[in-house]
């Protein structure tokens, strides 16, 4: 396969991932009575049902690869994480502003792996993490941007301040 076919299957799948979590918050959103808890269980059923047959099939350890295993372990651990505080957080927050915060994330994949990994980071790159973050701003309006932008007062100061400075780091 060359490279520019797997470049759009590698985009197709990930069309595909991102219709399928939107689908899925969106139902659990929609049942208003399903426990976070319930979900990220039966999320795990799930995935160990699908996998493990994979994982037989093709002889791999079902610990994970010896050398990484911390980091594979790990990484589960904060997928898991991710998996609940992103229920809660639906559970919480509109629907809208929770998954536009969710979906912010290939901002920080981009800052941090500039920082941590040296990977090249252009200014198209940087000017859609910029642009990302002030969108999700505008679209989540925080604590001091939505309504009393008219008093000019030290607190409403204070929590645009506080709610858009996480933002910009």
């Amino acid at each position: 396969m060359d490279l520019v076919t797997s470049k759009w299957i590698g985009l197709m799948y990930a069309t595909l991932s991102l219709v399928a979590v939107t689908l899925y918050n969106t139902i659990f959103k929609m049942i208003k009575t399903l426990s976070v808890w319930e979900v990220v269980l039966i999320q795990g059923v799930v995935q160990l049902l699908l996998i493990f047959p994979f994982l037989l099939k093709f002889g791999l350890d079902v610990c994970g690869t010896p050398g990484i295993r911390s980091l594979l372990w790990i990484g589960s651990v904060l997928s898991t994480a991710s998996s609940i505080f992103a229920f809660i957080s639906i559970n919480i927050l509109p629907f809208g502003d929770a998954l536009a915060i969710h979906f912010s994330s290939p901002g920080l994949v981009i800052l941090l792996t500039h920082c941590f990994l040296q990977e090249f980071c252009g200014i198209l790159k940087t000017t859609s993490v910029v642009l990302l973050f002030m969108g999700i701003t505008l679209i989540t309006k925080p604590m001091g941007l939505e309504n009393n932008f008219n008093h000019s007062n030290v607190t409403n100061v204070t929590n645009v301040d506080c709610s858009v400075r996480p933002v910009c780091y």
